[in-house]
């Protein structure tokens, strides 16, 4: 940093996990005065201390504490747990800080960070099994990963302990995965690559003609990721994004020097991205993170199907919803067996459906014209099955009193009506 602030430069952008870029960056600025130097990713609190013209990125504390609200919504725990891996690295520290009061405010228990810093999976399994020093299934336990660095050894610590559940910051197809099996209730995009792409109009800007938006910070995250992406969104991703194949029918916009390529998403807002240089004939897209297939073809493409089911029932494997998933699953593949049970409340489980985090809801929902058009939670309508359970209400005791309860009746001889219900 030092260096190239030496050397005259206009511009720079740099990422703030500790302490020792501070201090650079404050020594840069008195070397240049006229620097512009916006910081991105870690370090939004250095970057005001520093009167930095931008910061781009997640702000750490606010993603862990949503992180956490996220966790409690999709399922049922009452301990929770921050898992670090850098022990003193202020983003992870703030993460945890984050998903602690969430914790505080939800009534949660929270015990606390485990500090890992075995490199090794085996290493990492053993340091967290002594700190939660308890044997069994870990059944009302939720974990905070701070980075997928530990997914691998979650992974291996679930073959022992099934029930916990877990989150984590950041993607990559072991997350995906992960998400596929249900092993992970989500993951958390702070899109790097927009991180990286942005500053350089911005910070061109801010040197020519000294212009600067007015909020401190531009937030590229966090993003819940719930399903896998579709294979034309892994592809964009592989590729860095401009390189991607304009899908359908592209507008462009233009003007007197810049260039814009626009791509209808599924809101069908345009969403709009400056090529590098208007001599460049890259043209970006936008590619829908909703997938649009239908549900039965995604299903059959990834060879199992998701279930949404009550905590009790899956843990148990047994019952009369976990059998109807083995069914469906059965007519699907041939197989009873190729399904995976997700946990979902009664809070959240048409959001689950509605978000595709699952592909089948089975928690004995009523059918109602409500729920098939406009579902109160979400906003959206449901396809019901036929109807597999019918229940209904009758009445039993002295009958001149059944009668006024089936008539509605409460005067008269009908004043001294009490029932109860079993």
């Amino acid at each position: 940093i030092l260096n190239l602030c030496d050397t005259g430069i206009d511009g720079l952008f740099v990422t703030i996990p500790d302490d020792v870029i501070v201090e650079a960056v404050s020594k840069c600025q008195e070397l240049n005065p006229n620097v512009q130097i916006l910081s991105i990713n870690a370090g939004y609190e250095k970057s005001k201390e520093l009167n930095l013209i931008h910061h781009v990125g997640m702000l750490e504390k606010d993603a862990g504490y949503q992180a956490g609200k996220k966790m409690a919504k999709f399922a049922t725990f009452n301990k929770a747990l921050c898992w670090n891996h850098i022990p003193g690295l202020n983003v992870l520290d703030d993460r945890c800080k984050g998903f602690e009061q969430a914790m505080n405010e939800l009534g949660i228990k929270y015990l606390g960070q485990i500090l890992v810093q075995e490199s090794d999976i085996n290493g990492s399994v053993s340091a967290i099994e002594r700190a939660v020093n308890q044997t069994g299934d870990w059944g009302g336990y939720g974990i905070l990963l701070t980075a997928l660095i530990s997914l691998p050894a979650a992974l291996e610590l679930r073959k022992s302990h099934s029930s916990f559940v877990m989150g984590s910051f950041d993607t990559n197809s072991l997350l995906y995965d992960s998400l596929e099996t249900g092993d992970v209730l989500f993951g958390m995009d702070q899109q790097p690559y927009l991180q990286g792409y942005l500053p350089i109009s911005i910070l061109t800007h801010a040197v020519t003609s000294k212009q600067s938006l007015l909020d401190h910070s531009i937030k590229s995250g966090p993003k819940f990721v719930i399903v896998p992406p579709t294979d034309a969104r892994s592809a964009c991703e592989d590729q860095h994004f401009p390189v991607c194949p304009v899908e359908g029918n592209s507008i462009t916009f233009s003007s007197l020097s810049p260039t814009w390529t626009a791509q209808p998403s599924s809101s069908m807002q345009p969403s709009v991205f400056p090529t590098v240089k208007p001599s460049l004939s890259m043209q970006p897209s936008s590619v829908p993170s909703f997938d649009m297939r239908p549900t039965l073809e995604i299903v059959q493409i990834r060879g199992h199907v998701r279930c949404g089911l009550p905590n009790a029932t899956i843990k148990s494997q047994e019952g009369f919803q976990v059998d109807l998933c083995r069914a469906v699953a059965g007519v699907l593949f041939g197989d009873p067996e190729r399904f995976v049970g997700v946990p979902v409340t009664s809070s959240t489980r048409f959001e689950q459906l509605n978000e595709r985090a699952i592909d089948l809801l089975l928690y004995g929902d009523t059918h109602t014209i409500e729920r098939e058009i406009k579902e109160r939670t979400t906003g959206a309508g449901f396809t019901f099955s036929s109807p597999y359970f019918y229940d209904g209400m009758a009445y039993f005791g002295v009958q001149s009193f059944v009668r006024c309860a089936e008539e509605n009746e409460r005067f008269g001889a009908c004043s001294d009506l009490l029932i109860c219900a079993t």
